[in-house]
């Protein structure tokens, strides 16, 4: 009788695990980002930390490698996404016409903002690797 219990209590407990699992993989999302750039386009940069202070407006155009190192990071960064209704201010943000996306220096996340056809804003946060964004400092 004993071990029909412990039989009981683990397939509950494997149940349950199962459950949280898919609960956490439904709440994460596969972006397909490259839907809301255009690689033809230049990206605005609105960059707020530098050393000298103030903020720096630029603009990457399609033949600055910079331009193509942003399409390479979000090309590799587009699961684990995760829906963020809290509204966020970036440190740099990178844009086209609906995409924004804000980055913060040390830190571990990023947040994408995406408008869609019908001018809805879909915001989403994710942690990343904030080494495979040191292009951001390079002159």
């Amino acid at each position: 009788m004993d071990k029909f219990i412990a039989k009981e209590i683990i397939m509950k407990s494997i149940h349950v695990i199962y459950i949280f699992a898919l609960i956490a993989t439904s709440c994460s999302k596969k972006l397909d980002l490259a839907a809301y750039i255009d690689p033809t386009q230049p990206f605005q940069v609105v960059d707020a930390h530098r050393a000298k202070g103030g903020t720096i407006e630029t603009e990457w155009q399609v033949n600055d490698a910079k331009h193509d190192q942003l399409l390479s990071w979000i090309e590799s960064n587009n699961r684990n996404w995760k829906p963020t209704h809290a509204t966020h201010a970036g440190l740099v943000i990178l844009s086209q016409e609906n995409f924004r996306l804000l980055l913060y220096r040390n830190s571990n996340f990023a947040v994408v903002i995406l408008t869609d056809d019908e001018n809805i804003t879909h915001n989403y946060k994710k942690s990343v690797d904030t080494r495979g964004l040191i292009f951001l400092d390079e002159e």
